[in-house]
């Protein structure tokens, strides 16, 4: 990111200009910032990317979380007083800017089996039952709440012609069997759309969420099928078989955790192996968006894109699980 938005965002924000160092985020736009009143995270949103409209319903999504008693990383204020502030860099782009809390705890190790275990998925699944229990009184405006539906997202409406024609195909089904499903405020709702292992903390057997900018509204199976689909991606050895056994076990703990806070109708249960390949081919359309062309071009990038271009052109499932395998 050009150092200049970032040092046009300091002045904002009681920042130490010497204490900022880069977390990461998919653009590299993720902060860690020393202030005043300690540690906090700056984050950059690319204006031609997410709508100030988009930002301000995260941040009610947020608040909204937090008094449904999940913990969550709240926003903090500028100088000014402001939630959200904006700054132009020398390129002419555009940023909104949120200050958020550092959260507490840790990210888990997905290596380590002490960390990444059934009782790990059985809170996963609690913490996504109770945001889903949640969004069904999450009210919007329909002014915003028509922009925020999934097939509204850019890379739904305006899908990159690099995909091929054989992906785009197979994309097109998708979004077609999807604009025929019905909803309801028990199935369809806010989500939060990318609760991957590297979007919470762990603190004391307690989740703590952040990370909400691609909330949407979307079927909850969506959001389960999401974090089984990151969570096969810990595991070292890749063999069909191996992603089978993993993703039975992790379902039937982050299942039990999730009942216990939301109930979801079984046909809609039934679905997340329609939603996990749904994710695979999500994630190729997305990557060749939103990367940068020196991205894509980077050998270890070019070969797992490489990858999943091939397997979604044949069809391949994402992790070969059946409707039997869901308990």
């Amino acid at each position: 990111m050009d150092k200049s938005i970032v040092a046009e965002a300091v002045k904002k924000y009681h920042i130490v200009p010497t204490k900022i160092k880069l977390l990461g985020g998919f653009d590299n736009n993720v902060f860690e910032c020393i202030g005043m009143k300690g540690f906090f995270i700056l984050k950059f949103y690319d204006t031609s990317k997410y709508s100030s409209t988009s930002i301000k319903v995260e941040l009610d999504w947020i608040r909204h979380l937090q008094d449904f008693g999940l913990t969550v990383t709240a926003p903090i204020p500028s100088i000014q007083g402001n939630l959200i502030e904006t700054v132009w860099g020398k390129s002419e782009a555009k940023y909104d800017v949120v200050a958020y809390e550092k959260a507490n705890g840790k990210l888990v190790n997905d290596t380590n089996p002490t960390e990444w275990n059934d009782e790990l998925f059985y809170l996963w699944g609690k913490t996504m039952g109770q945001m889903h229990q949640a969004a069904k009184n999450f009210q919007l405006p329909d002014d915003t709440f028509q922009p925020l539906q999934w097939n509204k997202e850019e890379i739904v409406v305006n899908p990159p012609e690099e995909v091929g024609n054989t992906v785009l195909l197979r994309w097109n089904e998708y979004i077609g069997e999807m604009e025929q499903l019905p909803k309801d405020a028990h199935s369809y709702g806010f989500i939060h759309h990318d609760l991957h292992q590297q979007n919470f903390y762990v603190d004391d057997s307690k989740f703590v969420l952040f990370d909400f900018g691609d909330g949407v509204y979307h079927w909850f199976a969506n959001d389960i099928a999401i974090s089984l689909y990151h969570a096969i991606q810990s595991l070292r050895v890749k063999d069909p078989e191996n992603r089978k056994e993993f993703a039975i076990t992790f379902l039937a703990s982050f299942l039990k955790g999730y009942r216990k806070e939301n109930e979801l109708e079984e046909k809609w249960l039934l679905k997340v192996p329609f939603f996990v390949q749904y994710r695979q081919i999500y994630s190729y359309v997305y990557f060749l968006k939103y990367l940068t062309c020196e991205v894509i071009n980077n050998e270890k990038t070019s070969f797992i894109l490489q990858h999943m271009k091939e397997h979604i052109e044949a069809g391949i499932p994402y992790v070969n699980i059946s409707t039997n395998d869901i308990k």
